[in-house]
């Protein structure tokens, strides 16, 4: 182990400074064949066998390189060096999908000819474009991901129009940056149906849970014999029958952010859930990477952006903790626990899956945990023939949005929860409860021999309950 970590740091050594001796060295690829090209026509032919037509070729192969290291070479030496030490920035606060004004701004070298200078952000993930104002050029970005970060390093590309000469350098600045994620269209949408307030504590001499008189949408691994099958011949959706509370009783909501590819659908809704009291009066919210929960709407905003710089191989890793914590404080199985997590496949479903089971046996055997799988629109995916894999590139996929196929994956995997599941559409602003017991695995779904017996055992109790009332 110790000798591979000394070649992985050697090499890593190599690469850093090839890719510095890379972006500082003036000539790109086009422009060391065009010079070594027009050396060659100039000297061998041009002036020793007096090749007049090969001899201008050189000579003017040789004055483009020439003025696109007279163009490049100032310009990016100037721009190094007022960089070079920059002032620590005002804070700024962005959300992610929106273009907002930094206050940064870059001479603009409009007398240069045949000069480009791009700059972009390599830390935090964001979209640059610039607009001119009073002879500089003014920065607007754009976030990709949220992220919690002190710092902001900049890549700055110097070329010519003829893409000759080329000279990269890089800049940090001293910022403090906050990019929470964007709510969509869920800004006024109950993402989360909060529960009901009521009293600290219920009817000592009765149960918290009365008569079976609310109903909800069905989820995998909800009996058969709660299933409304009058409202299912009509509606021709599934619906259960659920306890109503006899004294209302007051039950905490705990919302916990999940990372993964794909999750800043996830964060939104948490978001949108914070911002328009989806989650109810009292609520405690948590994520990946963040050890300290939230339970204000401010405090809830840095732990959105703290949650963008988790790897997305460590999603799920702080469920434990986060229910240690929710059960050291109300007690095991006393909170009402809603999960976002992100539409595409990754090492965050075995965590949540049997983070959801171990909650369900802490409240015995009851479903205590909700899983909000949250997504930018679903893709449907054409199945490709042989020939268009091999000749046509498949186009890159969004990672906020899911692909049919992804997402029945991603069903399948939390049905094994046996927990209720919904859809969540940032970008449509919809809630679709139903829509994973239509992809739920065939063993998970009531079957026709389960629909008849339900039918059955209902048509019984009722001439029973005719007879005693006779």
């Amino acid at each position: 182990m110790g000798a591979n970590g000394k070649v992985r740091r050697v090499l890593a050594t190599m690469v850093k400074v090839a890719r510095a001796v890379r972006d500082g060295f003036p000539l790109t690829a086009k422009g060391v064949l065009l010079a070594a090209g027009s050396a060659l026509a100039l000297w061998r032919y041009g002036l020793k066998q007096v090749d007049l037509l090969l001899l201008v070729v050189g000579a003017v192969g040789l004055s483009l390189a020439a003025i696109s290291l007279l163009v490049v070479g100032p310009a990016a030496l100037g721009i190094a060096l007022g960089l070079r030490k920059p002032k620590e920035g005002e804070p700024v606060i962005l959300t992610t999908g929106i273009a907002t004004r930094t206050g940064f701004t870059v001479r603009n070298f409009w007398f240069v000819p045949l000069l480009t200078v791009e700059w972009q952000w390599e830390t935090p993930d964001a979209e640059v474009r610039t607009d001119k104002e009073a002879g500089r050029r003014r920065e607007w970005i754009r976030p990709n991901r949220r992220a919690l970060l002190q710092e902001v390093i900049r890549r700055f590309v110097v070329r010519d129009a003829w893409g000759l000469a080329e000279v990269t350098f890089r800049r940090r600045e001293p910022r403090n940056v906050r990019i929470v994620p964007s709510v969509g269209h869920l800004r006024n949408v109950p993402v989360v149906r909060a529960l009901a307030g009521g009293d600290d504590f219920y009817d000592p001499l009765g149960a918290p849970q009365g008569d079976r008189a609310d109903m909800r949408a069905y989820g995998p691994g909800d009996p058969v014999r709660l299933i409304l099958w009058k409202v299912y011949a009509k509606s021709r959706n599934l619906v259960v029958r659920t306890p109503e509370r006899a004294r209302s009783p007051m039950q905490k909501t705990v919302a916990y952010v999940v990372a993964g590819p794909g999750d800043e659908p996830a964060a939104g809704a948490a978001r949108a859930a914070v911002i328009n009291g989806s989650l109810g009066v009292s609520w405690r919210l948590g994520a990946d990477g963040c050890d300290v929960d939230a339970t204000t709407a401010d405090a809830a905003e840095e732990l959105f952006a703290r949650s963008g710089n988790v790897a997305p191989d460590d999603g799920g890793r702080g469920l434990d903790a986060f229910f240690a914590r929710v059960a050291a404080e109300n007690g095991k199985g006393s909170a009402r626990a809603v999960l976002f997590v992100p539409p595409r496949s990754g090492p965050w479903i075995q965590r949540v899956v049997a983070a959801a089971r171990a909650q369900a046996q802490a409240a015995g055997g009851k479903p205590s945990v909700e899983i909000l799988v949250c997504t930018d629109g679903v893709v449907n995916e054409l199945p490709r023939k042989w020939w268009e894999k091999l000749l046509v590139a498949a186009p890159p996929m969004d990672g906020a949005r899911a692909a049919q196929k992804e997402l029945m994956n991603v069903t399948s995997a939390l049905a094994a929860a046996r927990v209720p599941t919904a859809l969540v559409d940032r970008a449509a602003g919809r809630v679709y409860t139903d829509a994973f017991r239509r992809m739920a695995p065939k063993d998970l779904q009531p079957s026709q021999a389960d629909e008849r017996k339900a039918l059955k055992a209902a048509s019984g109790a009722k001439k029973s309950e005719q007879t005693e009332a006779a």
